[in-house]
């Protein structure tokens, strides 16, 4: 075989990561110089990348480090193809080397091959000499012969070690065995490697020993095994592909697709990329999609319907998967890909083609039928003359798709080359406005680094509401998702400073903000402390839905180690080291905290309590005043009354304003008070339409304008909740000045202030201005703090 068809074999080989005939190509050679002329005819012939760099990009790491231990190159220099250099690059670095161009120990760390990394390290620095790792071939060429006589041991179903028929010794196929499955392997019926090998010589169950395989875990099938596989779903879809291949179908004619319909649905995004096709009929006609719906599985019919299953193949029984159907989720999904990309091309049907690829992330390389691609279907019926409307639909979404099918698959060097090459959008939508992002899939699956691109590429995160799970329409803040776990902390603090302070605020379904969410779902004190702190306190006085703070929740769920927390914080910031109250103690008053919750803490150094504390400091600020915390209440309670236009009573004697109360406010509004209900002086003008108080204040107190109440709803909402002419006057008097602080503010389920104006008339804002009319400033019920507007129900709603 001469240099030329030794190449070729070998580049072969290595594509198919093919590592016995590698081996067996280049074993026989011992001479450096004919290593030297292969690497250099490789270079030569295959667009200037070497064997040791070809075999990084194909994913070979074992054949990479065999190439490395045969003396084969390692600093030749290679541009990968999306990276290309161009003339502006060239501007910028001259004839240095082009930042895009790695040698193969930057290309190897670039793609997770720490082992290869570590090896082409040691021998640069002399630790270690090409030749030194290389182990017997698994298959000499003296055996081949007798192998290849042998029939091998067909591996009935996926998921389980294969065992193969060779001649190595036990602790070589011992060793083989932890270097394909892994220390922590664990099969579907919770059977480690010490399980599955049972019946195998003594020295098996050393070897294994000593790599770390757990000895004293159990089968249980309701047992969790999570906690011992360190491998990702995607690196075990991987491996499924490695193990498989792409075309593996079982004796019932089922594919990948089938065979793991149970699993996460990382494994059908990477499945799809690898080319396994997704519309395969088994022996009963079936579709993985017809499986997912008779599963009732949520996230496998969706992973393929992004993945171009096809919703109108009929199985042997005539039916469809949305026949199928009786889950009413997967009803909605169906009907929102249906009629389907592979249909929609068939019947050149370019306008559904365009609506389904972008708004369900519809991938355009997956192979839909006959194993041809989307695109490569579209391209055939272009050539039997149908209209090229499709095609060219298809080619014009192409890399958005790609991009997203890169994060489906938590790819992220391909993410970032077609984020830095391509100005693709990072803010798509899944489905319509509510559903969740690109970004916010990430912080779901707890990729810290594809946020981390995303955000640098333009992702938002102020301002964006997603779906809870993609059952139900209920909507949370976006920042919310990072209160999945207490594994998203280091996600929440890298987008911390990329957001905008008032996203703590935010709040979900049940009226909590982030700090409310992280307790109710039982979070860290860790997590909670530092929610707390980036907020500098002021989350402490939030309350959520049922009117409880921070503390009140923790105390209702019985968490000490939280109140404990909460309790040395206040302690530690209420009241400087030099003595002097900070501005966080009126807090607690104004926004009527309890005052047994904050005055009678106790310091655990000094023993003193917080007021005693505060009795011994030095208040040059006149600060104690906040201390009583009745006192205060009553204060901000006229000052409530006074905004309603109502009557005010000052030391026994009744006061009627002529001016109905702008007067009293103008002369003692001194704290933007806020009670129980989460409503302030704002909220109260505007329910009793007292618009010279709502004029004024938008002047004096514009941050009023930004606060909501414990149900998230903003001043502008009870403005549109008002009957016309009244709300258009309230309307321009909030919008006057910077109005896009409070235009696409949300309350807790997501509806935006100008959506409050089309069920103005509904029973439930009827009752949300009867509340705001009726509750007093300690959520109780009790007569209207003004008196009734013009039109203004008097009685409740539900009586009505």
């Amino acid at each position: 075989m001469d240099v030329a068809d030794l190449v070729s074999e070998l580049k072969s080989s290595i594509h198919r990561k093919d590592e016995v005939k590698v081996r067996n190509i280049l074993g026989p050679i011992k001479d450096l110089a004919v290593v030297r002329s292969i690497d250099e005819k490789f270079y030569n012939t295959y667009n200037n990348i070497d064997p040791v760099n070809f075999a990084i990009e194909c994913g070979a790491e074992k054949i990479a480090i065999y190439l490395v231990e045969k003396s084969f190159p390692t600093d030749r220099l290679y541009q990968q193809e999306l990276v290309q250099c161009d003339q502006w690059c060239y501007f910028d670095h001259g004839n240095d080397r082009c930042p895009a161009m790695y040698d193969a120990a930057d290309n190897a760390i670039n793609a997770y091959m720490h082992k290869l990394k570590n090896i082409i390290q040691a021998i640069r620095e002399g630790k270690h000499k090409p030749g030194e790792g290389i182990t017997s071939p698994y298959i000499e060429e003296t055996v081949k012969s007798e192998s290849e006589k042998m029939e091998p041991v067909k591996q009935e179903k996926p998921g389980m070690p294969i065992f193969t028929l060779h001649k190595e010794t036990a602790v070589e196929e011992a060793k083989k065995v932890i270097d394909n499955y892994g220390k922590n392997y664990v099969s579907k019926d919770g059977n480690t490697l010490f399980h599955c090998y049972i019946t195998k010589p003594k020295v098996y169950f050393y070897v294994f020993a000593a790599a770390g395989v757990p000895v004293n875990i159990q089968n249980c099938p309701e047992c969790q095994f999570s906690h011992y596989i360190k491998e990702t779903a995607v690196e075990e879809a991987k491996k499924v592909i490695d193990n498989w291949g792409k075309n593996y179908v079982s004796k019932d004619g089922n594919t990948l697709f089938h065979c793991y319909i149970t699993k996460p649905k990382v494994y059908f995004y990477v499945f799809a990329a690898a080319g396994v096709p997704v519309n395969i009929q088994n022996c009963d006609g079936d579709t993985a999609l017809h499986m997912a719906v008779r599963a009732a599985s949520v996230d496998a019919a969706e992973a393929l319907l992004q993945c171009c299953a096809d919703p109108m193949i009929r199985n042997k029984m005539g039916q469809t998967p949305i026949d199928m159907s009786d889950n009413e989720t997967i009803t909605k999904l169906l009907n929102k890909f249906k009629p389907g990309v592979v249909s929609a091309i068939c019947n050149d049907k370019a306008q559904t083609l365009d609506r389904v690829l972008k708004n369900t992330w519809c991938c355009t390389d997956c192979v839909v039928k006959e194993g041809k691609t989307a695109i490569e279907l579209a391209e055939t019926k272009v050539y039997e003359g149908k209209s090229e409307k499709c095609l060219s639909v298809l080619k014009s979404y192409r890399k958005t798709s790609q991009l997203i099918h890169a994060v489906l698959c938590h790819d992220v060097e391909t993410t970032r080359k077609l984020l830095e090459r391509e100005k693709l959008p990072v803010n798509i939508r899944f489905r319509d406005r509510i559903g969740k992002t690109l970004l916010s899939h990430c912080i779901e699956q707890h990729n810290t680094e594809l946020v981390r691109l995303l955000v640098e590429h333009g992702a938002r995160i102020n301002q964006i509401r997603v779906r809870l799970h993609e059952d139900t329409d209920v909507t949370i803040p976006l920042f919310h998702k990072c209160l999945l776990d207490n594994d998203c902390l280091d996600i929440a603090k890298f987008l911390n400073p990329q957001m905008d302070p008032a996203e703590h605020k935010e709040k979900d379904q049940a009226g909590n903000t982030a700090v409310l969410a992280a307790i109710e779902k039982g979070l860290s004190v860790r997590y909670i402390q530092w929610l707390i702190q980036v907020t500098r306190g002021s989350a402490l006085v939030d309350r959520n839905a049922d009117g409880l703070t921070p503390k009140e929740l923790a105390t209702a769920k019985n968490n000490t180690e939280v109140v404990k927390m909460i309790d040395k914080y206040i302690i530690q910031n209420v009241v400087q080291e030099s003595g002097i109250p900070t501005l966080l103690l009126p807090q607690f008053a104004i926004n009527f905290c309890c005052e047994e919750d904050i005055t009678r803490i106790t310091d655990e150094k000094t023993k003193k309590t917080l007021i005693e504390l505060l009795q011994d400091s030095n208040d040059k600020y006149n600060m104690k005043k906040w201390l009583n915390f009745k006192e205060v209440g009553n204060y901000a309670e006229k000052i409530m009354r006074a905004a309603s236009g109502g009557d005010i009573f000052e030391k026994e004697i009744r006061m009627k304003s002529s001016d109905g109360g702008l007067s009293y406010i103008k002369e003692k509004y001194d704290a933007n008070y806020r009670d129980r209900n989460g409503f302030t002086a704002m909220t109260r003008a505007i329910v009793f339409h007292k618009f010279d108080i709502i004029e004024y204040l938008c002047t004096t107190r514009p941050m009023l304008k930004t606060l909501p109440d414990n149900f998230n709803r903003y001043p502008l909402h009870y403005a549109y909740a008002l009957p016309e002419p009244e709300s258009e006057r309230v309307r321009k008097l909030l919008l006057e000045k910077n109005p896009q602080d409070i235009e696409k503010r949300v309350d807790k389920d997501g509806l935006y202030p100008a959506d409050y104006a089309a069920f103005r008339d509904s029973l439930k804002v009827q009752q949300i201005l009867y509340d705001a009319r009726t509750l007093n400033v300690y959520a109780q019920r009790g007569p209207p703090l003004g008196r009734w507007p013009v039109g203004a129900l008097k009685d409740p709603p539900e009586e009505e």
